[in-house]
Order: C-alpha cells, then sequence, then structure tokens
C-alpha cells in the first residue's frame, strides 16, 4: 500500500511513531529549521565580547580576541570577533589615501639606491609595465653614468 501511494516505509513509521506520542498533533507539518545550532556563539557571550571592545576601543579584532579568551575563558576566535563587532557596526574602515605610483614618483630621480644594481631596479620596473617610470629611470641612469665616467676636459 505504502508503495503506491509513494511513501518511504521510513517516512511511515517516522508518522506512526509521532502519532503514537502526541495523538493528532504529532500528524502537523513541523518546521525542518533545526531549534539551535550546534556552533552558535551565546547571546550572553556576544554581549560580554561587545562589552569588552567597547571598554577596551583601541585593540584590533584579533588582539580583542585574544584578551576576551584570557579574561573570560572562553574561545571566541578572531573572525568570530570580526563579525559581533561588525554586527554591531564597531568595526571602522582602515584610513588610507589612494595614489597613483606615477603621480607619487614623477620628478623624485633620488638615484642613490641604484650604485648597487641599477639594472635589477630597471628590470623590475619593466616587468612591472610601468613604461614611463622605466624610460625617466633608465635615461637618468644613463645620465649619472656619463657623469661618473666622462673624462674632465683639461
Amino acid at each position: 500500500t505504502l508503495a503506491k501511494l509513494g511513501i518511504p516505509r521510513t517516512t511511515f513509521y517516522r508518522w506512526y511513531g509521532r502519532y503514537l506520542q502526541r495523538g493528532e498533533a504529532g500528524l502537523q507539518d513541523q518546521s525542518q529549521k533545526p531549534k539551535h545550532v550546534w556552533n552558535r556563539i551565546p547571546d550572553d557571550v556576544r554581549r560580554k565580547v561587545v562589552k569588552l571592545a567597547l571598554k577596551e576601543t583601541e585593540l584590533s579584532p584579533r588582539e580583542l580576541a585574544v584578551t576576551f579568551t584570557d579574561k573570560e575563558s572562553y574561545f571566541v576566535s578572531e573572525a568570530s570577533t570580526y563579525r559581533i563587532l561588525k554586527a554591531h557596526d564597531l568595526i571602522t574602515s582602515p584610513a588610507f589615501i589612494v595614489i597613483k605610483a606615477a603621480n607619487e614618483f614623477k620628478d623624485k630621480m633620488d638615484l642613490s639606491h641604484f650604485s648597487a644594481a641599477p639594472s635589477a631596479r630597471l628590470c623590475h620596473l619593466a616587468f612591472e609595465g610601468d613604461r614611463e617610470l622605466f624610460n625617466d629611470v633608465a635615461n637618468e641612469v644613463d645620465r649619472v653614468r656619463l657623469r661618473i665616467f666622462s673624462v674632465p676636459e683639461t
């Protein structure tokens, strides 16, 4: 009979067991969602992490995780600490300024570091693909070499 209805025997016996335990109420549809997640950090621990973060504002998530583990004897990973702080808007973006290398290094030709191996630096610049900077440095190196090796006129 179960085969004709397309119901596996295991499903029938699970339904039957629920019927025997709770009657018709056991046959109602039930949520497939688990009642609790096995690795979820408890809410009271989350509150303690936030409280410590507000108290120790200069600590990074990594330092905060270590400090929390030391003080509370409860391990919370750096990643979990970061997610907890982010959920409470306690993570600030790092302060940084994006600049283009061409803007920063244009007309700044300090060649004192070229004394050992200028060709290595030129190869690096060529590899990096900054053609304009490569040409500028190559020309400056040539000028320096000419000044060093030129014979003074007498």
